[in-house]
């Protein structure tokens, strides 16, 4: 396994994923993850309000509270996007009811709206923090953990693929 399939793992166990949250804060790293976070909940119920509030919190108009590490492109595509959710919001607040709900549908986020900087943040978290994590001695056991699970699932595997049943 890569890295990031790795990572993917430990992110999708909670388990795993706090004693990896731990680590990131030690090392003071943690606003990739609580990006990836947010994110998450974004796309449960994508919304423009959320995405201002990704925006402003990561990547910021101007300076961020958490700032993430993502390239020009993607950083001014999210402050480009960011610009017209506001614009929309604002016109908003001047409609009726009847204009408001006709234009219900100018509320909702794309839902891709992050997905070029998660792909992003997730390659640098899989080959900077999460790689020294992976020889950490907090780490080190969660790896082994997984590779074990990996092996006993490709034993199985391959035991039902003799038995013709894969």
């Amino acid at each position: 396994m890569n890295n990031e399939q790795y990572l993917d793992i430990v992110l999708a166990n909670p388990a795993y994923y706090r004693v990896f949250y731990a680590f990131c804060q030690s090392e003071f790293n943690q606003e990739n993850l609580d990006f990836l976070a947010a994110v998450k909940d974004y796309k449960s119920g994508a919304n423009k309000t959320k995405a201002i509030a990704i925006i402003d919190q990561f990547v910021g108009p101007n300076t961020a509270a958490q700032v993430i590490n993502v390239n020009a492109v993607i950083g001014q595509q999210l402050r480009a996007d960011r610009v017209q959710y506001v614009q929309w919001q604002q016109n908003a607040d001047g409609m009726n009811f009847f204009q408001r709900h006709w234009t219900a549908g100018n509320r909702k986020a794309a839902a891709d709206l992050f997905d070029d900087a998660v792909a992003a943040i997730k390659g640098l978290v899989a080959f900077d923090v999460f790689a020294r994590f992976m020889v950490s001695p907090t780490g080190r056991p969660i790896i082994q953990q997984i590779d074990q699970a990996a092996a006993r699932a490709d034993a199985i595997a391959q035991a039902l693929d003799q038995m013709g049943l894969l």
